[in-house]
């Protein structure tokens, strides 16, 4: 077949190739099926391994395709998709995320205005260490 190319496929489960050969699309323009199939996959948290023998196009063009995304801003790392706190936190624990998100904000604000940039782990340490001291915004 013109455009493909017979190569081995390989077992997700082990990572190894199997001595059965499977027709790959090679040098072929992306569907937007396959595009959404990528992207969707990509977003759950797949291996690069498995979005490949999903989508049926070579390991090394899926690594490109993400890496193409993720450089235009197009798509995000798996562990950065922007779940809202209210999805993952109770009802009751809302308003301890806000005054976190808050603080964070005006501190990031603040450095930002002086020509700084705020340092995380300093300002978690610090924001931990406040809120033990007052009982209506303990975290741990």
């Amino acid at each position: 077949m013109p455009g493909s190319a017979g190569v081995r496929e390989v077992d997700p489960g082990r990572g190894r190739m199997s001595t059965a050969t499977v027709e790959k699309k090679r040098c072929t323009h992306w569907t937007n099926e396959e595009l959404e199939m990528l992207i969707s996959l990509y977003r759950q948290g797949a291996k690069y391994k498995e979005i490949a023998a999903q989508v049926g196009r070579p390991l090394s063009t899926i690594e490109s395709k993400i890496k193409i995304y993720r450089k235009t801003g197009s798509l995000s790392r798996p562990d950065r998709c922007g779940k809202s706190y209210k999805k993952v936190l109770p009802p009751e624990k809302w308003p301890r995320a806000e005054h976190f998100i808050a603080a964070f904000s005006r501190c990031a604000r603040l450095s930002e205005s002086v020509g700084r940039t705020l340092d995380v782990w300093t300002f978690m340490s610090a924001y931990r260490d406040i809120c033990q001291k007052k009982e209506d915004f303990r975290l741990l």
